[in-house]
């Protein structure tokens, strides 16, 4: 098998970035590595591709979640779990939107949109959680936001069903 090289043309993006677009996260040490010549036609559809991969990859963020909650039934570490699960699906796209081959003003705007979606995704929980008021619910969420950037394994190696503890905070005592 032959290793796969950063991508420096178009063509050499495109099947990395339909990988990442389905969830390969193995390939994202790849595409911080990548180059590109920034001319029109190619920053063009380079960033037509990207926002593509985001696309999708913010849809299932979007799904995996409400499946994750609807399955939680309202217990505090199952909507924490949904959250963090969440978190951890945003860490690649974080770190996708830092791609160093693309000017400031594309990285900002990916970057952006991933801050969007977090917030716009947190408020709504939360807003939901006060109509129907769930205080537990609440709590559970404003505790564990999806505001919160989990830095990305650069390993590539992908495990979402990993659940890493928390490190205890000075002085608190953690009950278990």
């Amino acid at each position: 098998m032959t290793a796969v090289s950063a991508p420096a043309t178009y063509a050499e993006w495109v099947p990395l970035l339909v990988r990442f677009r389905d969830g390969d996260d193995s390939v994202l040490e790849l595409l911080l590595a990548g180059t590109l010549e920034w001319t029109n036609v190619v920053a063009e559809r380079w960033t037509a591709r990207v926002a593509e991969a985001f696309d999708a990859r913010l849809k299932t963020v979007t799904s995996r979640l409400q499946l994750a909650l609807d399955r939680s039934r309202g217990d505090a570490f199952s909507v924490s779990q949904a959250l963090l699960g969440a978190r951890r699906a945003l860490a690649p796209l974080h770190a996708a939107a830092a791609m160093p081959c693309a000017p400031e003003s594309v990285r900002e705007h990916f970057a952006g949109e991933v801050a969007r979606f977090a917030a716009q995704t947190q408020e709504s929980l939360e807003a939901s959680a006060q109509r129907n008021r769930a205080d537990v619910l609440l709590k559970a969420l404003r505790d564990n936001p999806l505001t919160v950037v989990v830095p990305a394994s650069l390993s590539g190696k992908t495990d979402s069903a990993t659940v890493t503890t928390a490190q205890a905070v000075p002085g608190r005592r953690i009950l278990l």
